[in-house]
Order: structure tokens, then C-alpha cells, then sequence
């Protein structure tokens, strides 16, 4: 295994190839994908230390309902010769048609915008998935408590009002869509 673009030790990538799959287990849990859940974020959090490559850091991670990907990046010291670009890779946890979850390999990625790449950063540690699962239903409620769903959960700074991680929850509703917003613990906030 190999990113193709990065410098990572291939001791991460020796270790990732041994690491088990994680498997949902019944089809009954298998529904429960079709909008983003609890479990499937318990799933990716538990298996995301494993995953992560050491001195990371991350860009924006996504949310959908069989997905995770968290685009990130090592920003290098300089060399001899002058600054190196960033190295960005995306990383993805995925649950295919037989519910078996992994992550993926890393695989190189590219950023675009007129912003410094380094100042989008953020620890991961900014982000507490448990904390983004356990409002799921509250952003629900705060766009349609009958019919809304959550479909979609982005976290990046909330740059250049702040430089704060900001977490926004797409919820679709037949009636009316929406989004909620929250810290990087999931703590809705105010409006």
C-alpha cells in the first residue's frame, strides 16, 4: 500500500494493511444507513486512530450515510532549496453492499481556494465525533421533527470569521431543507 504523492513511512501503511474490518451486523442496521447514524459514526470513530497518519492534520472531514472522508495534510518544513508544497491526502471509511467498514487507503488530493493552505488545518483532536453523533436528532428537529433527515455533516474552520472548527449538519426535508450549525463538540449553536 502506498500513497501516490506522499511521504509517509511506510510502517503506517504496513500497519494498516493488518488492521480487521469492522462489520455491521444485521440487515435491520443496514436501514439505518440510508440517513447518517450514531453507530455508523461510533464505527469510523473507533476505528479512526488506527487510520490516521502521525502529525496529520485535518482539512475537512464529511460525513454521508455510508461514508466518512476527512481530506487532510502534513505541511513540511522547509528544505534547502526553498518552501515544499503541502501534501494532502483524503482518508475514507466506507461500509460496502455487505456492511463490511474500513477505511481506505490514502490516496493523494488536491485543494483549491486562494486561502493558505496551512491556516485551514486543524487538529483532529477539534473534533469529537461522539459529540457530532449525539446532536444528529437535535439537527433534525431544528429543520423538520416529522420528516427530516440528517444527509450530510460537514466540520472545517470557519475561516475568515474565525478560526474556530464549525461543524453544519444538511438536513433534507420534503417540506423544507436546512442545515444546523456547531462547535467541533457538537454543541448546537445559537442562531
Amino acid at each position: 500500500m502506498a500513497c501516490s504523492g506522499c511521504d509517509l513511512d511506510s510502517s503506517f501503511f504496513e500497519k494498516r494493511a493488518a488492521s480487521p474490518q469492522v462489520a455491521v451486523s444485521t440487515a435491520a442496521e443496514s436501514e439505518a444507513l440510508v440517513e447518517i447514524s450514531a453507530k455508523f459514526i461510533a464505527l469510523a470513530a473507533a476505528a479512526l486512530p488506527e487510520a490516521w497518519p502521525k502529525g496529520a492534520e485535518a482539512l475537512e472531514l464529511k460525513i454521508t450515510p455510508r461514508r466518512l472522508e476527512i481530506r487532510g495534510g502534513f505541511v513540511p518544513k522547509s528544505d534547502v532549496e526553498g518552501k515544499r508544497p503541502p501534501q494532502v491526502f483524503l482518508l475514507s471509511f466506507e461500509c460496502d453492499s455487505a456492511q463490511n467498514c474500513d477505511f481506505s487507503e490514502l490516496q493523494a488530493a488536491v485543494t483549491s481556494g486562494s486561502g493558505r493552505f496551512e491556516d485551514n488545518l486543524f487538529p483532529l483532536s477539534k473534533v469529537r465525533l461522539s459529540g457530532i453523533a449525539s446532536s444528529l436528532a437535535t439537527a433534525q428537529k431544528s429543520v423538520d421533527p416529522d420528516e427530516g433527515r440528517v444527509v450530510e455533516i460537514k466540520a472545517r474552520r470557519f475561516l475568515p470569521f474565525s478560526r474556530a472548527v464549525r461543524v453544519r449538519y444538511y438536513v433534507h426535508s420534503p417540506m423544507m431543507s436546512g442545515t444546523m450549525d456547531a462547535n467541533g463538540r457538537g454543541i448546537p449553536l445559537k442562531r
